[in-house]
């Protein structure tokens, strides 16, 4: 992750378009002018390289999943075969974030409905239905309880898969290949459909 320091915080005052300008000046010959541009030129250099890193993270696929789920291994062996990185976050051992949950709905076409179960005995437990619990609540309570999400959950910056499917899960696989044999032959050799796995460990 790139930070700033406080001196460098303190020359971020000029405008982003100013930077562009200042970046490309050439010939100045003013010393004191030389250094400034210098130290600008640094700060530019270190926000390219914070959008670059910030642009990967967004587009890093970040599987949910959980110890003993059949399809959340299926998933990850499907993604391990055609060396596409991955992040994986264990929901019992890593907790979750209000930002994992938004960003979940935010992809998601039905909101709560794709990703969690309903049927979670844990809801039974508390006597509570999710249909009548605020999305502040639902959060909170997914979050103290990730049980009740369905998995695995696997996302990036636009696209959202529940469960495993060997063909859904192709949104995934870098265009080049979507075509090809090799893909082609693999997915034949897996299940041809996996439902979410949703049952409470």
């Amino acid at each position: 992750m790139v930070s700033f320091s406080k001196k460098t915080k303190n020359i971020v005052t000029i405008p982003y378009h100013l930077f562009n300008l200042l970046y490309n000046i050439k010939n100045v010959k003013s010393n004191k002018t030389q250094k400034k541009l210098k130290k600008i030129k640094k700060v530019l250099n270190l926000y390219k390289k914070y959008d670059i890193i910030q642009n990967e993270v967004r587009r890093m696929i970040q599987i949910y999943t959980t110890p003993s789920c059949a399809s959340c291994r299926k998933a990850k062996k499907w993604f391990d075969q055609y060396n596409i990185p991955y992040s994986e976050k264990n929901i019992f051992s890593i907790k979750l974030s209000k930002e994992d949950i938004f960003r979940m709905l935010a992809n998601s076409e039905n909101g709560f409905e794709d990703i969690i179960s309903t049927r979670s005995k844990i809801f039974r437990e508390k006597k509570l239905e999710p249909e009548q619990m605020s999305v502040q609540a639902l959060v909170s309570f997914i979050i103290e309880y990730p049980s009740v999400l369905k998995r695995p959950i696997i996302i990036n910056e636009n696209e959202l898969q529940v469960g495993y499917n060997n063909e859904d899960i192709t949104i995934f696989l870098p265009k080049e290949l979507r075509n090809s044999e090799i893909f082609n032959s693999f997915s034949k050799g897996l299940d041809e459909d996996e439902e979410a796995e949703d049952e409470d460990e």
